[in-house]
């Protein structure tokens, strides 16, 4: 019963990394080890289920085969897709918010972005605050300017953006004008 509830966990835990309701930087990555440890304790359950032996190998066998059949495809997925970054400067603000200016790297083309980040390790969460054309100009100026808004300067246009502290849900960019 206990692998059974813990089957369970795991796929509630992927359910809520697909959807990514807190903008997790590693959604993908916990939704794979969800999937996984989805079958593996599923696989467990089976292995310690009444039945008979035959019946119990086959279908550990049959829930362990599945999983790897889902698992090895999200990861390398997940390998060949991630885009590669290259930080060039960071903000950060006393609340333990941070804004990054990085190049994201995507196929040939390089993109000027800003992303906007809460915490460390496996559950850091992070928002795109700004992704600009292909090529072109990084961020002069960026700084957090109030609570829960970023304002951030591309040539000659600042631009602004609000931003849930909590979910890190990130509001479109206010302040176009004509030539920008």
């Amino acid at each position: 019963m206990a692998t059974a509830a813990a089957a369970l966990v795991c796929a509630l835990g992927g359910g809520v990394a697909i959807v990514d309701p807190f903008h997790l930087t590693y959604s993908g990555e916990l939704t794979a080890m969800g999937v996984a440890g989805f079958f593996l304790f599923l696989a467990v359950t089976f292995v310690l289920a009444p039945w008979p032996m035959a019946a119990r190998i086959g279908a550990a066998v049959g829930a362990g085969v599945l999983g790897l059949a889902l698992v090895v495809p999200m990861a390398w997925l997940m390998a060949v897709f991630t885009d590669r970054m290259s930080v060039v400067r960071s903000t950060k603000a006393d609340d333990g918010h941070e804004l990054v200016v990085l190049w994201r790297y995507y196929s040939i083309d390089r993109i000027p972005e800003i992303r906007l980040r809460k915490g460390t390790g496996p559950f850091r969460q992070e928002s795109v605050v700004y992704s600009g054309p292909e090529e072109g100009a990084l961020p002069t100026t960026v700084r957090f300017s109030g609570e829960s808004r970023v304002t951030f300067t591309v040539g000659d246009c600042t631009f602004a953006s609000w931003y849930d502290p909590w979910t890190l849900k990130v509001d479109h960019v206010h302040g176009y004008r004509p030539g920008c």
